[in-house]
C-alpha cells in the first residue's frame, strides 16, 4: 500500500510537467494568452493605468 501512495504522489509531481511539454507539442494556447498577444501585451507588462 505505501508503494502505491508513493506512485500516486510522484504522477502528481510529475504531471505538469507532462501537461506543458504535451500543450506544446500540439500547439495549444490559452485563449487569454492569444488575446494577450493580439494587443500586443506580455507577462512582464505591469498595469499603468490611473491611480
Amino acid at each position: 500500500m505505501n508503494r502505491e501512495y508513493i506512485y500516486f504522489i510522484i504522477l502528481i509531481v510529475v504531471s505538469p510537467l507532462f501537461e506543458v511539454f504535451l500543450a506544446n507539442l500540439i500547439g495549444y494556447h490559452e485563449p487569454l494568452d492569444l488575446v494577450a498577444e493580439k494587443l500586443g501585451l506580455s507577462e512582464m507588462e505591469e498595469f499603468t493605468g490611473r491611480h
